[in-house]
């Protein structure tokens, strides 16, 4: 019996210990501004000729200002993905119509689109579906059964400014009952290193 409270007594002292240091190492790692305020993580990199891997440190730059003598700093941001979607029935016609759109920041981009068409006619029809970013897009044709087909669609883009990427459809043969059921963009972006 004394062993049995002895053994219970330990394993809670052990389990509030874990339970402190990583509260304590909660907070230390919240405090922490990896990466900083901008989204840019900052690091150093060994110059020295020997080890000849050069090995890198990331820094908390709030409280390292400058990378110590022998090192260079590397700093980089993180991928950044924006996304939007629609996932409700939208009518299109041989005018066009925007199925789903998304405003980026400035910056450079890899853009994909994806869309899942619905023939409600009786006949196949064809459709054309435009991803467009800036002054670059992707368009594809796809002859559409009478029930669902999927285009993919991929393009890049340097924005200047804050800009839009739109995929948008087309019912090219007017049959009118064309709709998109689900329409996706998501553009990625990555800083370079400095």
């Amino acid at each position: 019996m004394a062993k049995r409270i002895l053994k219970t007594r330990l394993q809670a002292a052990v389990a509030a210990s874990v339970v402190t240091a990583l509260i304590v190492g909660g907070v230390n790692f919240a405090s922490a501004s990896i990466p900083d305020s901008q989204g840019v993580i900052h690091g150093c990199y060994s110059t020295s000729a020997t080890p000849a891997n050069h090995p890198l440190s990331v820094i908390n730059s709030n409280k390292t200002a400058n990378c110590p003598a022998n090192t260079r700093p590397l700093n980089w941001s993180p991928v950044t993905v924006l996304s939007s979607h629609q996932s409700s029935f939208t009518y299109f016609s041989s005018s066009g119509t925007t199925i789903v759109s998304l405003s980026v920041p400035a910056g450079s981009y890899a853009v994909f689109g994806k869309v899942s068409l619905y023939n409600g006619s009786s006949a196949p029809t064809r459709d054309v579906c435009t991803l467009s970013a800036g002054s670059n897009s992707d368009n594809s044709v796809s002859q559409v059964p009478t029930d669902y087909t999927t285009m993919a669609l991929q393009t890049v883009n340097t924005f200047t400014s804050t800009g839009t990427v739109t995929l948008s459809c087309v019912d090219l043969d007017g049959a009118g009952n064309q709709q998109a059921d689900y329409g996706a963009v998501t553009a990625i972006s990555a800083t370079s290193a400095t």
